[in-house]
């Protein structure tokens, strides 16, 4: 799979309190946020939703292909995989260049076997 990052739209380095998925105000979205609409879900299912756990705990239907960044612990909880955590984090983090952002959920997404290309 093909995943497009467009930097013109991509929500990134602003800290967690600001990220979303989806983030209603400005139509941004973080790496997953992409990721989630190249996997077939839709933007209601993600808008104003700061991770993949909280989408399936919110009864959003989640393609099987990204059951890597969410695990269920019991049959009513959800939580964030360490692969998701680190995204998210690399994602979010003020600190860090973009070139050094882009390198690693390059990598991330690449060992699960997506390829992924930023423009713009």
């Amino acid at each position: 799979m093909k995943l497009v990052i467009d930097r013109q739209k991509w929500l990134r380095g602003e800290g967690t309190e600001k990220s979303y998925l989806l983030r209603s105000e400005d139509g941004k979205m973080c790496c997953i946020g992409f990721y989630s609409l190249a996997c077939g879900m839709n933007k209601n299912d993600i808008i104003e939703i700061t991770a993949i756990d909280e989408a399936r705990e919110k009864g959003r239907i989640v393609p099987e292909q990204m059951e890597w960044l969410a695990k269920r612990t019991s049959p009513t909880s959800v939580i964030s995989t360490t692969d998701a955590n680190y995204l998210m984090a690399i994602n979010d983090d003020p600190d860090y260049t973009d070139s050094y952002r882009e390198q690693r959920i390059t990598k991330e997404f690449a060992t699960h076997g997506v390829e992924v290309e930023f423009i713009n």
